[in-house]
């Protein structure tokens, strides 16, 4: 059947936007979302990451525009969650190393790896993670929130409440795991933590 010129005419321009939507559309994949859905205590992490923040997401870019390399680090940064949630921090290490071995700019996976380390007192390993992520991201609260907890872990008190004040500065704002993480429970037990405390409000 042969569609007149005037109707082709009028509907032509709505077509090319309907077909070039469509064609737009089918190119972005979505991804899982990468911001974890249980109870959290630092950055991106499913579960007791001595910390307490929940992560606003992975911020490299907008979801539907990730490379195949990001999806897959977020599939494992998702997987690792699962395993620290449920206690198994060494099989949260794996899947958050293998995440980083697809894309080691996702920097949530620095906090939660770190997280896990501390978790099995890996703490060398800790520290080095949370070092790697300073270099990269130097300005980042979880990041001194989580250098508070090695160092409260490790009772080096001075050194944990200068890191904790940094974190606070940056902008964390998780005060009741301030008050409860059980991984900073030897700087709670200082003056000096508690006069500081004081001024949170």
């Amino acid at each position: 059947m042969k569609i007149p010129p005037h109707i082709v005419q009028r509907y032509l321009p709505v077509l090319v936007v309907v077909f070039m939507g469509l064609a737009l559309w089918s190119d972005q994949a979505p991804f899982n979302d990468p911001s974890p859905t249980e109870n959290t205590a630092r950055e991106g992490s499913a579960t007791k990451t001595p910390g307490g923040a929940q992560p606003s997401g992975f911020s490299e870019g907008s979801k539907n525009q990730a490379s195949d390399e990001t999806r897959m680090a977020i599939h494992h940064y998702n997987e690792g969650n699962g395993f620290l949630s449920r206690g198994d921090w060494q099989e949260a290490v794996r899947n958050y190393k293998m995440a980083l071995r697809h894309d080691k700019h996702l920097h949530p996976v620095y906090i939660n790896l770190s997280s896990a380390y501390l978790k099995g007192q890996q703490f060398d390993a800790a520290l080095e993670t949370l070092n790697t992520l300073k270099e990269m991201e130097p300005d980042s609260p979880h990041l001194y929130y989580n250098l508070a907890c090695y160092h409260a872990l490790q009772n080096q008190t001075d050194e944990a409440l200068t890191a904790l004040k940094q974190s606070v500065q940056l902008g964390y704002k998780q005060f009741d795991a301030i008050r409860q993480d059980p991984d900073l429970a030897s700087l709670r037990q200082t003056d000096a933590f508690k006069m500081w405390l004081n001024t949170l409000g």
